[in-house]
């Protein structure tokens, strides 16, 4: 077998460097056993594609293929052994031939050997229709993506006893556009993600179902973004798998033969090693760590603009105050919203002094870096966990097999016996509680982005508060006139939805398989809400970003509007020294391309008839798209210089 065996014909179609915010990322990814193979910029050209929405392909190294194939090969050398030998063996050493999901049963059976090689496969197959139990809708196809490409990278490392059929398959099904259908609700995560892996690993062998979507991610596609799952019914999985040129698994031939035609398509282990590991719960926190990254530096951004709208002080934020505090998060985030506010202009809306006796300003502006930091920090910790987790071996049990090592010795010095007469392991890496814990750790420091910004919105509308813009922001007659009063409702309303899910899964846990798995992690859970928690963060920035670009607009552009609206030069002064009747203040550039774009797609509102064209829903929804693939981030950080300086 040769590498060109696990590599799909859409490699070629396809640019050999893709860049995710900006980072290049290898195309195709190439997964191996090396320690740290795969990133989470790589995970997500695979998942959902880089910056221009180019899905990057895989494949695996052919050192790798050659490792797994050992794994393999170990585990029919194993079962063999013991059918040969277990029903000869003295009840005390029967124990020395089982190996647990291999040749016995799951769970609570797992003292129940199943003696003949050919049920050992029916044993793997049986596995996977009876844990396919998930409920609810179904996964997106992003976090269908990812949580193959975790199962792939588990596999490569040659500890999981599969063939390199199987990866084969996999990487197919990825560079294919094959998404199996796969329930979102009721995984425990431990043992992994059991059911919701067994829907996901039914297609391999023509069962289940799936999608077939071959523009992915194109309109048709549900990705992060989508509130609404626009796909049309999956397929059964044999029939996605034929409309693409593939054929489903089959098993290997039976020393022994099988008692009937129905032969099963899944050698031994391998339906144990297709559903241990917490990877539906890897997949998720992933890419919303990703998505994370993105808005903690769009929170700079959208504070800073309402820094400028506001003629807000930015003395508060010079590094030697944040260096006099020492936590690395809050210096980081204090330097990025300066370097967003970095104006040459001398007669921009950079405020270093107060104005009209105002020393400092309120908390939601002042505290950004005090609060915003602290996020950084968690997201920088929660990447360090997950980043291990995704090149993590999850599998159970596992084989450690190096090639000409015959090492191996059954006997345990500790215990003075023989303990198994295979380098097998039976462990619990599939246990999701790392994951869990920094699922529940994330979800509360990104929520926080959310409560501060609504503070943030409702500020810009106050017209008591927002220093002499006008109230709601509306252009328009007063009564008459809500302006943007209601989109801090819904800002409001999902930051009290967070404080709903922000509740920790994690420290919760319900026995199961009768007590024999008594303590799981509820992983799963947890990296769902934060996906949730994620997209609400999400809505309520990009509703800071649309009141924030009204606001600066009456600022500059619109300062004639807002003279009028005012009755006169207004309560408030234009920041350093303008005086009426000069050219308006000026945006920073970073603040301004990122205004412009915003007005590109939700243009400024004079009274709310401007609605009509693109109701307030609407516009949310367009400016979140924005946020969210990084184009407004991008366009604020390609105005800097690598420094983080204007260019």
């Amino acid at each position: 077998m040769t590498e060109r065996d696990s590599r799909s014909d859409h490699s070629s179609f396809s640019p050999s460097v893709l860049r995710v915010m900006g980072k290049p990322v290898a195309n195709p990814v190439v997964i191996d056993h090396s320690p740290d193979c795969l990133t989470l910029e790589k995970l997500v050209a695979v998942a959902r594609g880089d910056d221009e929405g180019r899905v990057a392909s895989v494949r695996v190294s052919q050192t790798s293929l050659e490792r797994v194939a050992r794994s393999a090969r170990k585990i029919e050398e194993a079962i063999l052994t013991a059918q040969e030998n277990f029903a000869a063996a003295s009840p005390e050493s029967k124990h020395l031939f089982l190996i647990y999901g291999v040749n016995t049963g799951f769970g609570i059976n797992r003292d129940k050997p199943v003696e003949t090689f050919a049920d050992c496969c029916k044993l793997s197959e049986n596995i996977l229709f009876s844990h396919a139990t998930a409920v609810g809708p179904p996964l997106p196809s992003e976090v269908v993506r990812a949580t193959m490409l975790l199962r792939l990278r588990t596999f490569a490392q040659g500890r999981s006893g599969v063939r390199p059929d199987l990866l084969n398959l996999l990487v197919e099904l990825l560079n294919k556009r094959v998404h199996p259908w796969v329930p979102s609700q009721g995984s425990v995560g431990s043992s992994g993600d059991l059911c919701s892996l067994s829907h996901l690993s039914l297609v391999l062998i023509g069962e289940g179902q799936a999608w077939v979507e071959t523009d992915y991610p194109g309109p048709d596609c549900t990705v992060s973004n989508s509130d609404v799952d626009a796909r049309r019914q999956p397929m059964p999985g044999a029939e996605a798998l034929a409309a693409v040129g593939l054929k489903p698994l089959t098993g290997p031939l039976a020393p022994n033969g099988f008692e009937s035609d129905d032969a099963p398509r899944l050698a031994p282990k391998e339906g144990i090693a297709l559903t241990n590991g917490a990877s539906v719960a890897a997949a998720l926190s992933a890419l919303s760590i990703h998505d994370g990254e993105v808005l903690l530096s769009s929170a700079n951004l959208a504070g800073a603009m309402t820094l400028q709208a506001i003629g807000g002080i930015t003395r508060a934020f010079e590094p030697i105050v944040h260096e006099a505090r020492r936590h690395t998060g809050q210096m980081k985030c204090a330097r990025e919203i300066m370097s967003f506010v970095e104006n040459p202009d001398p007669g921009g809306l950079d405020n270093r002094a107060s104005v009209l006796f105002q020393t400092q300003d309120d908390y939601s502006v002042r505290a950004m870096p005090q609060v915003h930091g602290p996020a950084l920090s968690a997201i920088a910790h929660a990447r360090e966990t997950i980043e291990a987790e995704i090149n993590a071996v999850t599998d159970n049990p596992l084989i450690f097999c190096e090639e000409g090592d015959e090492s191996y010795q059954p006997n345990d010095t500790r215990v003075g016996r023989p303990v198994s007469l295979f380098p097998i392991y039976s462990a619990a890496n599939f246990h999701g509680e790392p994951v869990g814990l920094v699922s529940d750790y994330l979800k509360l420091a990104l929520s926080e982005l959310a409560s501060i910004s609504e503070r943030r919105i409702q500020l810009l509308l106050d017209g008591k508060r927002n220093r002499g813009l006008p109230a709601n922001l509306s252009g328009g007659r007063g009564g008459l006139d809500s302006g943007f009063m209601i989109l801090q409702y819904t800002a409001a309303s999902l930051v009290s939805e967070n404080k709903v899910l922000c509740h920790p899964s994690s420290c919760d846990s319900i026995p199961t398989s009768s007590d024999a798995e008594d303590h799981v992690a509820m992983a799963t859970t947890a990296a769902r809400h934060l996906a949730q928690v994620v997209k609400n963060v999400s809505n309520v920035l990009a509703i800071e970003f649309i009141c924030a670009s009204q606001a600066l607009a009456f600022r500059t552009e619109q300062r004639e509007l807002l003279l009028a609206l005012l009755g006169g030069s207004g309560s408030w002064p234009i920041p350093n020294g303008r005086k009426e009747g000069e050219p308006p203040p000026s945006v920073s550039p970073p603040c301004k391309v990122c205004m412009d774009q915003v007005f590109s797609v939700c243009p400024f509102v004079t009274a709310d008839a401007g609605f009509r064209s693109a109701l307030p829903h609407q516009r949310i929804q367009a400016v979140r798209d924005l946020l969210s693939s990084g184009t407004l981030l991008l366009l604020a950080r390609n105005v800097l210089s690598p420094s983080g300086n204007l260019k």
